[in-house]
């Protein structure tokens, strides 16, 4: 009878790697978790890839193409999503490959590397993944709910249906998951937006991403990835908030030749732990409030960008 795989019943455990794509190391976690990075109650989805190469080949039977496929490079992709809390902070130091707070873009082009385990609690199996780098992370917010995100992560190499029910590495995934609180739109404040020509908004995203060098550096004679290299980093910030009649039609300022640069600053709290979050950057669009609707409604787009005294993003974690 086949046993088949439904429900959220799994956890999902991020181990940092010491090379790209050699994994942690099985059988290392005995007794001690402090190996593990975090343990996350998040939604997660695996997706294993294999390219196809096609070959001639004499069949010997009678068909209109002769050829055969067989299976080449290997990679895949890790989405994790879900509410954000502090203990996310894992995610910014895989984006920004920086351990410890403010997080920020970095000079080098080596990433952090980490192992994701979705731990299956009902059989103690579970699908490995090595080698996995962020690629990006969207965090968003809408009045009256929470602050969710999306983390995309880069991999080398996928494997399914792992038994991790037995040896030094039995234990490590009933390791319980703390109940945390998550960011909630409700409590964000300090918001600076344009130097504080508005103090609120209705609705935000904030898209964070790294740029990696061209798939064929990165395979050199082999069906796996050697490693991940940066080649950039892109980001955009946008809003939406209500017109305010102190600063007036601000979309006329905003759009002159005078702005150039606009800065999107907000600070998310669980009443305990806070992310700073400061962005500088080009305005890249802008929607003016509509005068037929009973509360205008102002949103713009800005494209993150560094100046000579300001990063593109830094992110301060306490």
């Amino acid at each position: 009878m086949c046993a088949y795989r439904y429900g959220n019943r799994y956890l999902i455990t991020l181990f940092k790697e010491q090379e790209s794509g050699t994994g942690s190391g099985y059988g290392s976690y005995a007794g001690d978790y402090s190996s593990i990075d975090i343990i996350l109650a998040n939604s997660i989805v695996m997706k294993p890839t294999r390219e196809a190469i096609t070959v001639r080949a004499k069949t010997g039977k009678i068909e209109p193409y002769h050829s055969e496929v067989l299976a080449g490079r290997k990679g895949g992709a890790v989405t994790i999503s879900g509410e954000l809390s502090h203990l996310h902070a894992i995610m910014l130091q895989g984006l920004f490959s920086k351990s410890a707070s403010p997080y920020q873009v970095q000079s080098g082009n080596t990433p952090f590397s980490y192992e994701i385990h979705q731990y299956f609690t009902d059989d103690a199996k579970g699908n490995v993944a090595t080698g996995c780098v962020l690629e990006s992370m969207n965090i968003t917010g809408e009045s009256n709910g929470t602050v969710t995100f999306e983390a995309v992560f880069r991999v080398k190499s996928i494997e399914t249906e792992v038994d991790l029910s037995s040896g030094d590495y039995a234990a490590y995934g009933m390791v319980a998951t703390p109940h945390v609180k998550p960011f909630l739109v409700g409590d964000i404040h300090s918001i600076n937006l344009f130097d504080a020509a508005y103090s609120s908004f209705n609705s935000f995203s904030l898209s964070l991403a790294n740029r990696f060098i061209n798939e064929n550096a990165l395979y050199q004679n082999s069906f796996t990835k050697r490693r991940e290299l940066i080649e950039g980093f892109s980001g955009e910030a946008t809003f939406d908030t209500n017109y305010d009649s102190a600063s007036g039609w601000f979309e006329d300022e905003l759009l002159s030749s005078d702005v150039t640069y606009g800065n999107v600053d907000f600070t998310l709290t669980d009443g305990t732990h806070q992310w700073v979050v400061e962005t500088n950057g080009k305005i890249t669009a802008v929607n003016p409030a509509d005068p037929e609707r009973q509360i205008f409604a102002f949103s713009a787009t800005v494209q993150l960008m560094a100046d000579n005294t300001n990063p593109s993003v830094k992110i301060i974690v306490t």
